[in-house]
Order: structure tokens, then sequence, then C-alpha cells
């Protein structure tokens, strides 16, 4: 037995985590946030959301309490999960990043948390990244080996996610006042 066999270890790829405190409204930068907290940086502060390309890219987005529930049980099963690598996400909340937005944009309305509805702008990649910038249209993980190993499934819907978040948000949170 060489020493690489002997080593032990587990690894995660976590797919679009999403939940409250992940990173903060200031940080929000143009190209670098977090989708979700970048939406309602730019909603909240700017009254405006950039998509790129329209928004029509899609993706899956996993209730950072899933994502927790996964990692639990790849602790609480070490044996099973030794050498093994699993997809962290949830394919049922497969959504474009248009769709994001305008649920974004309606909760923080109806929260009270804006005076009036965000605008929505589109830029091109190239505009938006620069030269060469290319995009995925889609991604799904799989969860088979997570699921059939450990028995865990993602329960959170992206409303209820969404809806998290944005119940999260005080008057401390933001930069100004609404």
């Amino acid at each position: 037995m060489n020493q690489r066999d002997s080593f032990r270890f587990t690894l995660f790829r976590p797919f679009n985590w999403v939940g409250p405190y992940l990173d903060t409204l200031e940080a929000t930068s143009e190209g670098s946030s977090r989708l979700i907290t970048q939406l309602i940086g730019d909603a909240l502060y700017k009254g405006e959301v950039t998509l790129v390309d329209g928004g029509h890219q899609k993706r899956c987005f996993t209730d950072v309490r899933d994502g927790v529930g996964a990692l639990k049980e790849i602790l609480l099963n070490e044996e099973k999960a030794n050498g093994k690598i699993y997809n962290v996400g949830n394919p049922w909340n497969n959504i474009s990043v248009r769709e994001v937005a305008l649920k974004v944009i309606n909760q923080l309305e109806d929260a009270g948390l804006t005076k009036q509805k965000a605008s929505i702008s589109v830029k091109s990649s190239g505009e938006f990244y620069g030269a060469g910038y290319q995009d995925v249209t889609s991604r799904v993980p799989s969860i088979n080996n997570i699921g059939n190993d450990l028995g865990w499934t993602p329960t959170y819907t992206f409303d209820q996610s969404l809806t998290n978040i944005i119940e999260s948000i005080t008057p401390a949170d933001l930069k100004v006042t609404i």
C-alpha cells in the first residue's frame, strides 16, 4: 500500500449555495459578488439590475441549510463517504438568472425594502466581463451519488431560500435609508 492509498478524503462540490449572510450587501462588486447578493444590492442601491446576455443562463440554487445538511451526512457517515466525490446541489431549483432577478425585485418590493420597483438592463457578456468571456448556459448537478450513498436530498425550494434571504435584511444591513 502506498501513501496515497491510505489517505482519507471526501470531496464535495457546492452548486450555487444561497442563504442569508453568505456575504454582505456592502461587499457587492459588479462581476464578482454572488448573484443574489449582487441583484439585491443593485436593486436597493442603484434601482436597476443588470442581466448579462439577457439572463437566460440557468443555475441550480442550493439553500445553505440543505448544503450544511449534506456536509453533516458526509461527516456522520465517514466510512461510506471516504474516497468519494459528491455534488451538493439542488437540480430541482434550476432557474434562469432573469427569473431570479424578477423574483428578487418583486420580493424586495413586497417586503417594503425599495421605494420603487427596480428596472432591468441588459449588457452583452463582452461588455460586462470583457472580451473572451464564455458562460455555460446551464449547470445541473447530479446528486445520485450522495443520494444513493448517504440518503441525502435537498428540501428547500428556490422561493423558500429567497424568502429567507429577503426576510433576513434589516435596516442595519442597508447603506441607505429607504
